[in-house]
């Protein structure tokens, strides 16, 4: 499994530094993968997966969650368009959350490290699992 370790510009905010070195890594952002853990979270290691998760938080230098739901679009008055202000889209989006159900929760837990770079910890919990998972 992996774990992703990335250095932040210390120019930037947190968030809009590791979005950008995601996206476009650049000289003042490195990015590198650690072999430490990446957690795929089954019915078979829910309990062990929660207790590292608890475990960690407490630590951590920021967490970051995003879900995966059974669909992204009601129709087409929900897509976004270059009109929308932050209530407009705010509303589309909650109409779509009310349509749809969440099939997939991930938390990725990041830790500063002393050279300046972050560990991330992400944790995939699936909400609806296959009958064996």
């Amino acid at each position: 499994s992996l774990s992703l370790s990335l250095s932040l510009s210390p120019t930037l905010p947190p968030f809009s530094s590791a979005s950008l070195c995601l996206r476009t890594p650049s000289p003042s952002c490195e990015l590198k993968t650690e072999s430490q853990f990446s957690m795929e979270v089954t019915n078979e290691n829910f309990e062990a997966a929660l207790t590292q998760l608890e475990a960690i938080l407490p630590t951590a230098s920021f967490v970051a969650i995003d879900e995966e739901m059974t669909g992204i679009r009601v129709d087409k008055s929900t897509d976004p368009t270059g009109g929308d202000n932050g209530q407009s889209r705010y509303q589309k989006m909650a109409r779509v959350a009310s349509h749809f159900n969440i099939m997939q929760f991930g938390v990725c837990v990041f830790h500063k490290e002393e050279s300046g770079s972050y560990i991330a910890r992400p944790f995939n919990f699936y909400i609806f699992p296959e009958e064996n998972s």
